[in-house]
């Protein structure tokens, strides 16, 4: 999916605000460029307020709600008042249409459940029933169509070609990949990672990791299932092109959804080289391998001076491990856990 698009969410939204559009269009069958301009604005104002908690007019980080969607409409209302002089009918107008049309998002199960939620609706606003009016077969079509299409995408399956290994660590997922060895023929998994040594294959590799994720991502907060798990990817020197992240990388993990809930571990001697690094708009952390490190008090008080989330320790020698697990005792920010072989 990295080869084909910059952003999942990115893609994702474009495709929601479109048909949320489309469905307002129907109702509102205005040709007039304000008037477009008008419903895009309160039909992205509801995205970025129900996958990102960005508003415009309620405090940015307040839990979404369809309640506090009307609120933030009213308050936008106001600010597109005075942007539109001239046009406060269809200010208002498509405040109405708007919100009748992203409460009726992701909601129904079936043709019957939407027909009911519609005639709910109607109830509570005379003017939904007056625009509704003859276009109510059309407009449920249409809605029909386009969750279908939604579903479709929302099921896609990432894992053909490799698969997500998770180390669940309380509310803390640790991410690296394997590529699926029975999918490759028999090839050797050693051979595998060889090629994807490679710095252009590498690149791949990470982005189909993030992909991946913020797919996972995408999907929980549209079907409800949004918790307190926080992803962190550990990427190696691959994924970092002239001092920074790649562009395609930046491009996934300084998105705002994604970034709530997705961290990157680096090595700590790209922490400690790539100032750049630290100019993105993501959680930062740092993994290493203790087996050889003699210093460990040493390397810890180090790294740990870095702004970072956590410091992964993902391997140690025996002899140690009473002094590694005294240390990550005191300090919340050290996590331990062992690569699978």
């Amino acid at each position: 999916m990295g080869d084909n698009i910059n952003n999942i969410v990115a893609s994702y939204k474009k495709f929601k605000t479109g048909y949320l559009n489309k469905l307002g269009k129907i109702l509102y069958n205005s040709k007039q460029p304000e008037s477009v301009e008008i419903l895009d604005r309160y039909i992205n104002n509801y995205f970025n307020a129900k996958f990102y908690d960005i508003y415009e007019t309620v405090e940015d980080g307040t839990p979404f709600s369809f309640e506090v969607l009307q609120e933030e409409y009213n308050g936008l209302e106001i600010e597109l008042l005075e942007t539109y002089e001239g046009l406060t009918k269809q200010v208002k107008e498509l405040k109405k249409v708007a919100y009748f049309v992203c409460n009726l998002d992701g909601i129904y199960n079936s043709e019957e459940d939407l027909q009911k939620l519609i005639e709910e609706e109607v109830v509570k606003d005379k003017y939904i029933k007056i625009i509704l009016g003859n276009k109510k077969e059309q407009f449920i079509k249409e809605f029909i169509t386009m969750s279908n299409k939604e579903n479709k995408i929302l099921e896609t399956n990432l894992d053909e070609f490799f698969e997500i290994t998770t180390h669940k660590q309380e509310s803390l997922a640790l991410i690296d990949m394997t590529y699926n060895i029975k999918v490759l023929n028999g090839y050797r998994k050693t051979l595998v990672n060889q090629v994807y040594k490679d710095q252009k294959l590498y690149l791949k590799k990470a982005i189909n990791i993030l992909d991946k994720i913020a797919f996972q991502i995408l999907k929980d907060k549209c079907l409800g299932l949004d918790d307190q798990l926080e992803y962190i990817v550990l990427l190696e020197s691959g994924a970092i092109v002239d001092g920074d992240f790649a562009k395609e990388i930046k491009d996934i993990i300084n998105d705002k959804l994604v970034n709530k809930k997705l961290g990157i571990a680096l090595p700590d001697e790209i922490l400690f080289t790539r100032e750049k690094i630290f100019k993105n708009d993501v959680k930062l952390s740092c993994f290493r391998d203790m087996t050889y490190v003699n210093e460990i008090e040493k390397k810890f008080a180090s790294v740990l001076a870095l702004p970072i989330e956590y410091f992964i320790v993902t391997n140690y020698k025996t002899k140690r491990e009473a002094d590694i697990i005294a240390y990550a005792e005191t300090e919340s920010r050290i996590v331990i856990y062992e690569e699978e072989e």
